[in-house]
């Protein structure tokens, strides 16, 4: 048996290929057309996506007063703060952007 060594590398010179791209299904490009193709031209709709945007932060900031929320937020590692990062509202936390949709959605 060889003896251990930090310093024995393997050579090999055999490179892995990427994978091919693959193809979305087609209910994702469906959506994905919809979304960047669609043109909206009604005001009800404007004003109806509004409301329905300010009722979901008026309930994120209402959940901030209870503990069985705002226990879930904030930072994995106390006092990080991330630059540019994603800000939670009502907090002064500001979170890499999984951890910010995570919060946000608790206080959702």
């Amino acid at each position: 048996m060889a003896p251990f060594s930090t310093t024995s590398i393997p050579k090999s010179d055999a490179m892995a290929s990427p994978a091919p791209a693959k193809e979305y299904d087609h209910e994702i490009v469906d959506m994905a057309s919809y979304i960047h193709n669609y043109k909206i031209d009604s005001d009800l709709a404007f004003d109806t996506a509004r409301f329905v945007f300010l009722d979901t932060l008026g309930c994120g900031l209402k959940a901030l007063e209870f503990p069985h929320c705002t226990k879930l937020l904030g930072p994995v590692v106390e006092g990080t703060t991330v630059p540019n990062g994603t800000r939670i509202p009502g907090t002064p936390y500001q979170l890499d952007p999984v951890l910010g949709a995570f919060n946000i959605g608790a206080m959702i």
